[in-house]
């Protein structure tokens, strides 16, 4: 891998980092002034059943295949005060389970190799709320087109990420270095500050 694709991948990596972060506060803002309302109370009738939570996040995540993106609508719930640390930390934990599900059936080859990637079908959706949001004049409408693009950017910077990775995840010196770590507590380490970090 020359210094010129080295260049390439952080620089594309910036900038997925960039779009998922105005994504993150472009959905939040949006469903701020949209519908907290009326999410509060669907998230209060929710609040008690732990279990009902779990199987939010499991079936989001295998809907979207993207716990990231789950994750992600979760923490700006919290974050504007329409669902609670508790309720977020339940659907967190199915996002989890989500993608294990989602890993196992790709694995077993339930999903075919002629089909359209969810990635791409959920990015297309940054258009279509950038097209509502320019052409409407309602304020409840341009709301929606922000949340709706604000989803859609999510996984045009994840995307934007996991590509740049895909290089430096193919180098033979990088798979050593990872497969030298036998300490299963440094790993999750690893994992768990990366995952702070982005």
């Amino acid at each position: 891998m020359d210094l010129l694709a080295v260049i390439t991948a952080v620089l594309t990596l910036l900038a997925g980092i960039g779009v998922f972060l105005i994504a993150c506060t472009m959905m939040s803002s949006n469903l701020e002034s949209a519908s907290s309302k009326r999410l509060k109370r669907l998230f209060a009738k929710t609040g008690d059943n732990k279990w009902l939570g779990v199987a939010i996040g499991t079936v989001g995540t295998a809907a979207i295949q993207s716990s990231g993106a789950i994750t992600v609508m979760v923490i700006g719930f919290v974050n504007v005060g329409i669902m609670s640390l508790a309720q977020a930390a339940t659907i967190i934990y199915g996002a989890n389970i989500g993608t294990t599900v989602t890993a196992q059936l790709v694995a077993l080859g339930m999903f075919g190799t002629n089909s359209i990637s969810t990635t791409l079908i959920f990015s297309a959706f940054a258009g279509i709320g950038a097209f509502i949001m320019l052409f409407t004049k309602s304020d409840a409408w341009k709301q929606a087109g922000g949340v709706l693009t604000g989803f859609g950017m999510l996984f045009v910077g994840l995307s934007m990420m996991s590509n740049a990775m895909d290089e430096f995840a193919a180098l033979h010196s990088v798979k050593l270095f990872l497969a030298s770590i036998r300490n299963p507590l440094l790993l999750v380490l690893i994992g768990a500050v990366l995952t702070a970090i982005i």
